[in-house]
């Protein structure tokens, strides 16, 4: 997956791409919107393995010639921080 991303001036936005080359349709997918939002999702299919990337190349180009900047980024694990609860004590009446 590779992901881009233009701010400039008021333009605050996100794209993404990725190949999908070994499921039964091969496709790539593109996601992109504004930075912060899910964004929305095209996918374009293809039949012969080379058409993927070959595609991939030709609209990473287009972004990068439009001032797109490829970012790196790691996947962090997100650990719960959230207490067990204890069972309340249960008060004599008496």
């Amino acid at each position: 997956m590779r992901y881009f991303e233009y701010t400039k001036g008021n333009s605050n936005k996100f794209w993404e791409i990725n190949d999908y080359w070994n499921e039964d349709r091969m496709n790539v997918q593109v996601r992109y919107g504004k930075i912060g939002t899910e964004g929305r999702t095209i996918r374009h299919y293809y039949t012969k393995l080379s058409d993927g990337s070959k595609l991939v190349n030709k609209l990473v180009t287009q972004k990068l010639q439009k001032g797109y900047i490829e970012r790196k980024f790691k996947v962090k694990k997100v650990f719960s921080n959230k207490k067990k609860k204890q069972p309340k004590k249960k008060s004599k009446k008496r």
